[in-house]
């Protein structure tokens, strides 16, 4: 009977380890597969933005046929010094025009400058920031570090053109920040590209 008992027990904690071991992979699998699954669905997301993301036109704007001086103008607002229009001008604030726009005859407006930008992409002014990710050049740039983006449905829903695409990540880029309130650098700390800040020796 006590051999009975025990040949009983023994096939009884053989099925539960069977059967703990096949959930456990089971769940495992089923988490892999819901991961890879989320990755295709954001970098399919991704594919479709970029692909109706309105970018910035090749060459100057005002010696283009179709350039319109009354045309309204986008601009970065916060600036207390400096503004960046969406043709990609930075100009002082008391250089803007009424209707949004940089005055482009105004001895210190640049158009797309990377002026006080490293060759990490990484600036010492935002506006200089935004300027420079404008330049068409950027456009390969910019794709490749968007097909990291972890969610790109709030990204789409606020993003319709480069110059805000530009305005987010020189505002929000994570490859200038070291930890949650520390700057890598806290001079050139507003990034576009992807390569991070450079960290600065104290």
């Amino acid at each position: 009977r006590n051999i009975r008992k025990r040949w009983f027990l023994a096939a009884l904690f053989i099925t539960s380890l069977v059967y703990f071991v096949y959930k456990t992979n089971f769940r495992r699998e089923s988490v892999r597969k819901d991961t890879s699954f989320k990755l295709v669905q954001n970098a399919q997301r991704v594919e479709v933005f970029l692909r109706t993301l309105k970018w910035q036109p090749r060459g100057n704007p005002w010696n283009s046929s179709s350039y319109n001086p009354l045309k309204q103008c986008r601009n970065s607002l916060q600036g207390k010094d400096w503004i960046v229009d969406d043709n990609g001008c930075v100009c002082k604030r008391d250089s803007l025009r009424d209707n949004g726009c940089c005055d482009v005859t105004a001895p210190a407006t640049k158009w797309q400058t990377c002026a006080s930008c490293r060759a990490t992409n990484c600036c010492v002014v935002y506006e200089h920031c935004v300027s420079c990710c404008l330049q068409p050049k950027h456009r390969a740039l910019l794709e490749k570090a968007n097909n990291d983006v972890i969610n790109p449905q709030i990204m789409m829903s606020s993003i319709h053109d480069q110059y805000e695409l530009c305005l987010m990540k020189c505002r929000t880029s994570s490859l200038s920040v070291r930890h949650e309130n520390t700057y890598r650098d806290p001079t050139y700390k507003y990034c576009f590209g992807m390569l991070p800040a450079e960290f600065c020796s104290v």
